[in-house]
């Protein structure tokens, strides 16, 4: 339930900040990457708990996945779509410490491999490097792949109330989605 006010706060950011996100996302980038490093070296410090646990990284996914479902030209969505492509790259660079923790963890043989997770933040990687490469149609069906596996390492791994949040958020998604998609059919059918 922690990502609620996570979200919150990055979308009024996003409503009231968008132009200096976008000016300074550089500057932006390297304040959650040292962020990201410190929190790793002192990942038992619970005001890092967000990171560590993976939430904050899980609030600009949810932010970049569920912008797409929002209405066309509403002021939320033009925000939102001004920082999408900074707030994909933080949802990277805040979701690493939580990855290599676990790994970590995983390789110690203290928890069993998170598959869904690995899937997801591999897709991840992939999609970034393909992104710096070239846009294409691709990322977006890679983007259901990495929310789908995200989404089910979630509720594999997690416990109510996270986990009927997690449920509801991905049977959102998969609506959306599907919404999406008739709509484009008929779009294309006219």
């Amino acid at each position: 339930m922690i990502i609620i006010p996570f979200i919150l706060l990055l979308v009024l950011a996003a409503l009231y900040a968008n132009s200096f996100i976008k000016k300074h996302n550089i500057f932006i980038f390297i304040v959650f990457l040292l962020l990201s490093i410190v929190s790793f070296i002192f990942i038992n410090v619970p005001i890092f708990t967000p990171i560590k646990q993976g939430f904050l990284g899980l609030s600009f996914i949810n932010i970049v996945i569920f912008t797409k479902f929002l209405k066309n030209k509403s002021k939320l969505k033009m925000a939102l779509m001004k920082v999408r492509m900074e707030y994909t790259l933080l949802s990277f660079i805040v979701i690493t410490p939580h990855v290599i923790y676990y790994l970590i963890q995983t390789f110690n043989g203290s928890i069993s491999i998170p598959i869904f997770g690995v899937i997801a933040y591999f897709l991840m990687v992939v999609s970034k490097l393909k992104m710096v490469v070239k846009k294409a149609k691709i990322f977006e069906y890679l983007t259901y792949v990495i929310y789908s596996s995200l989404s089910i390492h979630l509720i594999l791994n997690s416990k109510a109330p996270n986990k009927i949040l997690y449920i509801i958020l991905f049977l959102t998604f998969i609506i959306g989605t599907v919404i999406q998609l008739i709509n484009s059919k008929k779009k294309i059918l006219k």
